[in-house]
């Protein structure tokens, strides 16, 4: 969801110099499509949830933690796209499980 491409922008003072600015641009549709996709899975996946709260242990707030699911999930999307595969949850999520103590 950051895929955030810097742009620079020239911009010129009272004095008539000019001084750069770099300016973030992104796709607000597709930031806020996989931010709404990444809050619904958060409910719907238990790999997608232990994600979420993993990030969130290692103190990344609420958008962040949200954003990294939400890139998980294009990643995700992409090996699917790319195996021409079918969507499987514990396929998609078993690196992150939790190890089982002995």
């Amino acid at each position: 969801m950051e895929d955030v491409v810097a742009r620079h922008v020239v911009e010129v003072d009272r004095r008539g110099l000019a001084f750069g600015a770099a300016r973030y641009v992104r796709n607000n549709r597709l930031a806020d499509a996989l931010q709404t996709q990444a809050f619904s899975a958060l409910r719907a996946s238990p790999g997608a949830r232990a994600y979420y709260d993993k990030q969130r242990a290692r103190e990344a707030g609420y958008n962040p933690a949200l954003r990294q699911v939400g890139n998980h999930l294009v990643g995700i999307l992409h090996g699917c796209l790319k195996t021409r595969t079918l969507y499987d949850e514990a396929t998609a999520w078993s690196h992150h499980a939790q190890p089982i103590a002995a």
